[in-house]
């Protein structure tokens, strides 16, 4: 069976967004009908929640802290059920993201099954087949939508970011989003997501929202860099910045520079002892990068050399192009090892060529 048809049977939606919508609301009501979660909706679901419903959902074991090279796995048992895995304390935002998202994966299963078996295809192998390569990524992106929509639902991310709409700023857009990542206990990434989904990026349309973490080429597997996980507005407006490109490629050189620092951490300064976790920026004085700590907003953006595409207005081609414009970086430090960095370039204020003198108040990530 493909994911879609089982979408279909599971909730008559064929998409995996919206089946993922319909399945978790199902849960959110199941639970308050019980008793099971006498909160009110909408309301942050505790690790305490989530292990409920990954008790009904079979789910009969938990190992948090595992030693896992990925952040969560969910494994059938002969004698039934599951168990389920994850790399962090069962008290970290992250991990009640993950043990969402291995939720998400028992709907892919004969529970009556022992052990449960699958009913649609999935592998991670490089050399599957096409068909399954193409299941498993339905798969993944029904399992993050779900974990989405129980962390941080639909209806509740349109009230939350409705303010969004009005703000043209990018620190005081990011400033905003980390406040309701913070209250909602979701990462700034998935906050950032659900603002694309309800809402665009904000009020500012010529805005193109960047991811980008330490990845190796996802078609290959090789040639590990600072590449783009995410971009958004998705679906693209005028501008268009492709994932699983370097961010040096298209001339993010702030990212690169914050994955370098970061990377670098223990060689800097052996007699200071510095923090594995928090927030960073990015500041330019004189022409030199400065990494600065935990500030409580972004700092000033800096004008880069861009390569990104761009919808042509007169024949809607798209066509690469060569841009300066401002962004504005901050830089998400999850653990010590855990880290991406977000980048949000304002495309209303670009620059031709590289002999644009710089708008007021930026400074040039080049060396003047």
């Amino acid at each position: 069976m493909y994911p879609t048809e089982l979408f279909v049977q599971l909730c008559g939606a064929d998409k995996p967004d919206s089946a993922a919508r319909t399945l978790a609301a199902r849960w959110r009501a199941r639970l308050r009908g019980g008793s099971l979660w006498p909160g009110s909706d909408p309301e942050p679901l505790t690790t305490d929640v989530l292990k409920t419903i990954g008790k009904l959902s079979g789910i009969v074991d938990y190992k948090f802290r595992a030693p896992l090279a990925s952040e969560g796995e969910i494994t059938p048992l002969i004698r039934g059920g599951f168990t389920v895995s994850v790399a962090r304390s069962d008290c970290s935002n992250r991990a009640r993201y993950t043990l969402a998202h291995e939720i998400g994966h028992t709907f892919f299963y004969d529970l009556n099954r022992k052990p449960p078996e699958r009913l649609t295809p999935f592998s991670r192998s490089q050399t599957a087949s096409d068909q399954v390569r193409s299941a498993t990524r339905l798969e993944e992106r029904f399992c993050d939508a779900f974990a989405a929509e129980l962390l941080f639902p639909w209806e509740a991310a349109k009230l939350e970011l409705e303010t969004c709409t009005r703000i043209e700023d990018p620190s005081e857009l990011l400033v905003f989003v980390e406040k309701a990542s913070k209250r909602w206990g979701v990462s700034v990434e998935l906050a950032l997501r659900r603002l694309n989904q309800t809402y665009g990026v904000g009020a500012n349309r010529d805005r193109v929202v960047s991811v980008m973490r330490w990845r190796p080429n996802s078609k290959t597997g090789r040639d590990p860099s600072v590449r783009v996980t995410q971009s958004f507005p998705r679906p693209s407006g005028d501008w268009f910045l492709p994932t699983n490109t370097r961010a040096s490629s298209v001339g993010l050189s702030g990212a690169s520079l914050l994955f370098d620092w970061w990377q670098r951490f223990d060689g800097r300064k052996a007699e200071r002892s510095y923090r594995r976790s928090g927030v960073f920026n990015l500041k330019y004085e004189s022409g030199k990068p400065t990494v600065l700590e935990n500030e409580a907003s972004p700092g000033a953006p800096c004008v880069e050399s861009l390569l990104l595409w761009r919808r042509g207005p007169a024949d809607a081609r798209w066509r690469r192009v060569s841009v300066e414009a401002p962004v504005t970086y901050r830089f998400y430090a999850v653990n010590p090892t855990e880290a991406y960095s977000v980048a949000l370039i304002n495309l209303s204020r670009t620059y031709g060529c590289a002999t644009c003198a710089n708008p007021t108040g930026l400074t040039s990530s080049r060396q003047a």
